[in-house]
């Protein structure tokens, strides 16, 4: 039989329990405590993370940026009127050219490679051959344009999806201006791949990210080259290759629609008496000559097909029809393309702007449109005719407000100097708003006092200002004022 307990033992056994209590606690709260921090430092290390590949990936865009920005300043010298010499740049898609009076200037690359800036016009034309073998470097090289392919359980291929360019437009569709220079694509892709519109490679060069955020690419013995060196210290972070697309270069299906030829007539010929009888009425902009609606989609939708095309190269009433309800404002009346005289004004359509491509396979009733239902009715498919046609449609084209000497664009369109219902109509307001800034303090358009001499105004280019010369200027007056 075990003795009983002493007091002291009792006490004692009691303080173990206590002692043991505590400790478990401070262990719990300990490991909370750990827990909590190792959290929370996985959470700082997550969003540090996500802050360097956002501020990575912007670098891509400022890139860009600084491309274009350096591409369309004016130019560095001075003519004699102390102005910035005329330096000249047109873009496309991947590049910004740029002129001056001697010719070709520099080339600035839109796209990711290890000269990013091109001075002699000859290594353009070299450009394809660096390219040789470029598949066996894929440290060096990568494919924007590598199609998504799609198979089923069979393993047969079902779908096809390039992200920039489908080759089938070009090999299907035959898309009006779109090809390839077969002799470039040469080193870059094998031929049967091209006229079977398997592959449209778009190979680019990959830009390496230092730490210290300084940029380099691969030479072709595969090492490192850019602005520093990298370092276990300046480690290679992340890499990066872009191709900057231009999107005024394609057809915006907001503003665009079918032109239907019309003009002044001015002749006595079987087409000017067309024009005479068959004039445009009020909002058929379709026929408004240098309106954006006369921007033909059948181009790319229907290729080598006109208005006044005969047979085969015939746009038919179905087709125009197919095509203006694509356009959300214009709407097919009036003239009806040409084809009969009209008095009754037309009403522009109520249809919203497509936010995106993608939109026009439906219409307002979420339906297939007119050009869907038209191309399957002749054999083929309206949707995948679309899905070809996405690289040369786009939904936003806006254009710089500079033109290609780097200066503010200014509207043609002449303006009474007096802002008020005798001297302006609403047109003429509406205009005045659109080619004006700050309030209409800096106006980007013709000033006119008057419509009866065409040398009532004259452009001084010292003071910047319109000069009225009025009836009793002499002739030696104003050349005097033409040379100041």
């Amino acid at each position: 039989m075990r003795p009983p307990l002493l007091p002291h033992n009792r006490e004692q056994a009691i303080a173990l329990v206590t002692v043991l209590s505590l400790l478990s606690v401070l262990t719990v709260l300990t490991v909370a405590i750990l827990s909590t921090s190792l959290t929370e430092f996985q959470s700082a290390a997550g969003y540090a993370a996500s802050v360097r590949a956002r501020q990575q990936s912007e670098t891509v865009v400022n890139v860009v940026i600084d491309q274009i920005r350096e591409a369309t300043r004016p130019g560095q010298g001075t003519t004699i009127f102390g102005q910035a010499e005329g330096s000249y740049w047109s873009s496309q898609p991947g590049m910004i050219r740029t002129y001056n009076t001697e010719g070709f200037g520099n080339a600035f690359k839109l796209y990711s490679s290890a000269d990013m800036v091109v001075e002699e016009q000859r290594d353009l034309l070299r450009e394809s051959a660096r390219l040789s073998g470029w598949e066996d470097k894929p440290a060096q090289f990568v494919d924007l344009n590598a199609p998504t392919i799609g198979y089923d359980v069979k393993g047969l291929e079902t779908t096809r999806h390039f992200p920039i360019l489908d080759p089938r437009a070009h090999v299907i569709d035959k898309v009006e201006g779109f090809g390839w220079d077969d002799l470039a694509m040469a080193n870059i892709a094998s031929a049967s791949d091209l006229q079977q519109g398997k592959r449209l490679p778009m190979p680019v060069e990959w830009l390496y990210l230092l730490k210290d955020g300084s940029l380099g690419a691969l030479d072709p013995s595969g090492k490192f080259q850019g602005e520093a060196k990298a370092t276990k210290s300046n480690p290679i972070t992340a890499r990066m290759a872009f191709w900057a697309d231009d999107e005024s270069c394609k057809i915006n299906i907001n503003t665009a629609a079918e032109g239907v030829p019309w003009d002044t007539p001015r002749a006595a010929t079987e087409e000017a008496r067309e024009w005479a009888t068959k004039q445009p009425v009020t909002n058929e902009v379709q026929r408004y000559p240098g309106h954006p609606a006369t921007t033909c989609l059948s181009s790319v939708l229907f290729p080598h097909r006109y208005p006044d095309g005969n047979g085969q190269q015939k746009l038919t009433e179905r087709h125009l029809e197919a095509i203006y309800e694509l356009a959300p404002k214009v709407y097919h009346g009036g003239t009806e393309g040409g084809s009969k005289a009209a008095d009754l004004n037309i009403t522009f359509d109520t249809d919203r702007l497509y936010a995106s491509v993608d939109e026009i396979v439906f219409n307002v009733r979420r339906e297939n449109n007119a050009f869907v239902s038209l191309v399957q009715s002749d054999g083929g498919d309206g949707v995948a005719r679309l899905s070809r046609a996405r690289g040369f449609l786009t939904t936003r084209s806006q254009a710089p407000e500079a033109n290609v000497h780097g200066r503010p664009r200014i509207s043609l369109w002449p303006m009474a100097n007096e802002d008020n219902k005798r001297h302006r109509t609403a047109y003429d307001n509406t205009m005045a708003f659109c080619t004006s800034l700050g309030n209409g303090k800096q106006r980007y358009f013709y000033h006119r006092t008057g419509s009866h001499l065409r040398h009532i105004e004259l452009y001084v280019h010292g003071k910047r200002v319109n000069i009225v010369i009025s009836w009793g200027t002499s002739i030696r007056t104003f050349l005097a004022m033409a040379l100041r």
